[in-house]
Formats: structure tokens, C-alpha cells, sequence
């Protein structure tokens, strides 16, 4: 079996976003969202200044997305890591000689603006050290980066999957003809399953489909 090309996603399938910018919102805004609500509906609600309306690009005038970007460019410290994603890159390392394992690369895909990208490079230097070698790319659009654009850059990179946390985006991926691995979250419970879009616990459940080195 060949090693897969496998893209991830960056916020909430490596970093804990969600959780930092649901705990602001509510401290801020005394607004408890629930968690079946994703990010873009969060900024999207009337009470934060913008409107109904499901795209995939935040209203940048709003102020969860004042936070959300806050976030975004803030110190590393202020993003962590979430733990599955913790144990997926422990599960590549030699422990008694923290030595990598084989030739697993992380490669993220991330639809963060390119100006963020000293960010970005600044989280994963201090985060994954020297745990396993890695690269992020920004899938670039008329608005510096959105999700639209991540099934183009997918077929220019020869990915053979992605995996995603947001299931509008994985549909619109796998409409592409790339498979998308789906991280169960509470705010992608309830949509129809279709095909080429796997449902994962964590993301060392990936490897029990292909081979990632």
C-alpha cells in the first residue's frame, strides 16, 4: 500500500479555535452558544451584527469575527492544541529516542489569510518542535483565503484525501473528487452521510483507512 497525500485542515482538526472563541464570546457577550453551532453561524448571528447567511465567509465587520481574528493573530499560547490531535503526532514519534517514525509530513491546508502565515509557522515551530516535519499552505481567494478555493488547490496538490471538521466543505471537496475524512464534531452531527466523506472519531482513526508513512 502507498503512502497516502493527506491534507489537513488547521483550526479545530490541529487547534482548539472553537472552544477559545466560544469561551470569549461568552465572556464578552454573556452568550453561551450551543455546541451543535459552528463558527460560521456563531458570526453569523443578528446579535453580533451580521446576518443570516450560511456562507463560508465571515463577516469581517462582526464581533465574534473581531475575535475569531484576535485569536488568529494573538501568541501562540493563546491557541492550543487540541489533545486528539496531540496523541495523532505522539503516535509518529519513537518516545524512548523522540525520534520521528518513518516519513509522515504533516501537511495543512488552511484557509486562513497568506498574511497570516507567520503566525501560523510561529504555532507549529513551537508546537511541534521537532516531533515531525511539517508544511502549511494557504488555499488563497478574492478574500486572501477562503473554503471555496480549497478543492482547486487540493487537485493542484494531488491530495488523495483531506480531512475537515466542517461538513459544507467536505462536500464541497469531495464534490471535486477528493475523499474527505469528516472530524466528528457537535456541529456536524445531522447531515446526510454521502459518499467519499468518512467519519472519524480522532484523527489516529485515518490510520485504520490508509497508509500515512
Amino acid at each position: 500500500m502507498s503512502v497516502s497525500n493527506v491534507y489537513f485542515d488547521f483550526d479545530d482538526v490541529v487547534t482548539d479555535l472553537y472552544t477559545v472563541v466560544k469561551e470569549a464570546v461568552r465572556f464578552i457577550h454573556n452568550f453561551d452558544a450551543p455546541p451543535t453551532l459552528n463558527l460560521y453561524q456563531l458570526n453569523e448571528q443578528e446579535e453580533y451584527g451580521g446576518s443570516i447567511d450560511h456562507g463560508d465567509i465571515p463577516i469581517v465587520d462582526s464581533d465574534v469575527y473581531k475575535i475569531i481574528y484576535t485569536v488568529m493573530t494573538g501568541n501562540v499560547n493563546l491557541l492550543p492544541m487540541l489533545k486528539d490531535a496531540d496523541d495523532f503526532f505522539d503516535s509518529f514519534i519513537i518516545k524512548s529516542a523522540y525520534k520521528p517514525i518513518g516519513r509522515f509530513v504533516f501537511k495543512g491546508l488552511t484557509a486562513r489569510n497568506p498574511l497570516l502565515s507567520g503566525v501560523i509557522d510561529d504555532w507549529m515551530r513551537v508546537n511541534l518542535k521537532d516531533r515531525v516535519p511539517y508544511k502549511v499552505l494557504h488555499a488563497s481567494g478574492n478574500q486572501g483565503g477562503t473554503s471555496n478555493s480549497k478543492p482547486e488547490v487540493l487537485k493542484e496538490l494531488k491530495a488523495t484525501h483531506y480531512v475537515e471538521d466542517q461538513y459544507c466543505v467536505a462536500s464541497k471537496i469531495v464534490d471535486s473528487g477528493i475523499p474527505v475524512f469528516l472530524l466528528d464534531k457537535p456541529y456536524n452531527q445531522g447531515f446526510p452521510e454521502r459518499e467519499g466523506i468518512t467519519r472519524i472519531e480522532n484523527l489516529c482513526d485515518i490510520k485504520k483507512h490508509i497508509k500515512l508513512n
